[in-house]
């Protein structure tokens, strides 16, 4: 039996391994990001949750919260675009402050931090 495995993008010829993860870090959606985390914290034991629709709830609770309950951890993650499409509002900014007062893991991931292993060892720890 053949088994796929997830691999990094290969990096084209003509241009360096930084230049090509910056150019599809800023190509990643959102969604896509997301994605990516909720499959490979499942995958690693993680519970996640995520609001599908926040429309209806206050403005600014992080995008995921990722519980391990083996390892006694949680952790509260903010996922945003490259560059200037993925700025932190004013909201998120406070509920962050307020999340870390607290003694809770609060970061924001970016698809630069998928690409170059960051999240996979957050995860991992």
């Amino acid at each position: 039996m053949v088994t796929k495995r997830a691999s990094r993008p290969v990096t084209p010829v003509g241009i360096s391994q930084e230049e090509h993860q910056r150019l599809v870090a800023r190509d990643m959606l959102e969604e896509t990001l997301q994605m990516n985390v909720r499959r490979l914290a499942a995958a690693m034991g993680w519970r996640v949750h995520c609001w599908y629709n926040s429309r209806k709830s206050p403005p600014g609770f992080p995008d995921l919260v990722l519980i391990h309950a083996q390892r006694g951890r949680i952790l509260f993650r903010e996922l945003k675009r490259s560059g200037s499409r993925g700025v932190i509002s004013a909201a998120q900014a406070a509920c962050m402050a307020d999340l870390a007062a607290a003694g809770m893991d609060v970061a924001v991931w970016r698809p630069e931090d998928w690409l170059n292993g960051t999240i996979e060892a957050e995860l991992a720890r």
